[in-house]
């Protein structure tokens, strides 16, 4: 995909929405690949060919720098972002990395929120009214968390949602609120759940050490053969989790070598079987971690 970018800049219209996307195919494939800082060059190039007028390629922009988690990029990708549809979305999204609660709070309520694609709709409509109810909280907390308990009725259905409420319930000091938010989004995880909404809700759970939850959300839907943060989140739970299932030991086992090697998988395992009360087996694995070379427990 580089290569055929290559070519097609060399052309009399390299800023022609074909070419473009040949552009982004590449930064992409690059991201993919783990080659952050040479995708971020190919777009930021694509985007100067464009002269900003592609719209698609200023999303692309401000995609790639929250995947980066580039926020200087965020920064600068907001301004030329459009004020509808997916550049909509990536403002809210900027906007919330970035803590523009003023920004967010404008949203509440907009029409223009009709705009954005369906899948991310509720979410951003439940962040811009989030961020009016913190505002809010400010001078009336009793009027802030009677609003909060309307939109956790409200977004009962929404998994991703009810997650953004549990936190938002968290920062306002109100457990109970936190507890049915978070009930509502366990609730609706189905085999059918996009994964995204999955492993927002299982990354909730495993904030709050529901070793359970996060092994009920995940088990069986993330790739057991590369280091992922995913991943690190499950074997732990299944570590930690007391007393231990008969599963957690079939996991690690099926774990590919040279996953189940690493040295935070290995220690994890040993705390596996140290619950278990197989000592050592748990001793065999501890002292195979400290004869790793160190690094830093998790993935990157």
């Amino acid at each position: 995909m580089v290569d055929l970018w290559n070519l097609a800049k060399m052309e009399e219209a390299p800023d022609r929405p074909d070419h473009l996307a040949l552009c982004i195919n590449g930064a992409l494939a690059l991201t993919a690949a783990g080659e952050g800082d040479a995708a971020k060059e190919l777009m930021l190039e694509g985007a100067a060919i464009s002269g900003g007028k592609d719209k698609e390629m200023q999303v692309r922009v401000a995609a790639l720098a929250m995947e980066l988690g580039d926020e200087a990029l965020a920064k600068e990708a907001f301004p030329k972002l459009a004020e509808d549809g997916p550049a909509l979305l990536m403002r809210a999204q900027i906007a919330a990395r970035l803590g523009d609660w003023d920004y967010l709070k404008g949203l509440d309520g907009s029409e223009v929120l009709e705009t954005i694609p369906a899948t991310e709709r509720e979410l951003v409509k439940a962040l811009a009214s989030s961020a009016s109810i913190k505002k809010i909280a400010v001078d009336d907390p009793a009027g802030a968390s009677s609003d909060l308990n309307d939109m956790i009725v409200q977004y009962k259905h929404s998994g991703r949602a009810s997650v953004l409420l549990a936190q938002l319930a968290d920062e306002l000091a109100l457990p109970e609120a936190s507890s049915r938010a978070y009930g509502n989004a366990l609730a609706t995880i189905t085999d059918a759940s996009h994964i995204a909404s999955r492993t927002m809700v299982a990354d909730y759970a495993n904030r709050l050490h529901d070793h359970a939850a996060v092994i009920k959300l995940m088990d069986g839907y993330v790739n057991e053969n590369v280091d992922s943060k995913e991943l690190f989140d499950l074997a732990s739970a299944f570590a930690y989790e007391f007393p231990p299932r008969a599963r957690a030991v079939e996991f690690f086992a099926n774990l590919e070598d040279s996953v189940r090697n690493l040295r935070h998988y290995v220690m994890l395992e040993g705390i596996m079987h140290y619950h278990r009360g197989e000592l050592g087996l748990a001793e065999d694995r501890f002292v195979k971690s400290r004869e790793l070379s160190p690094v830093s427990y998790g993935p990157s």
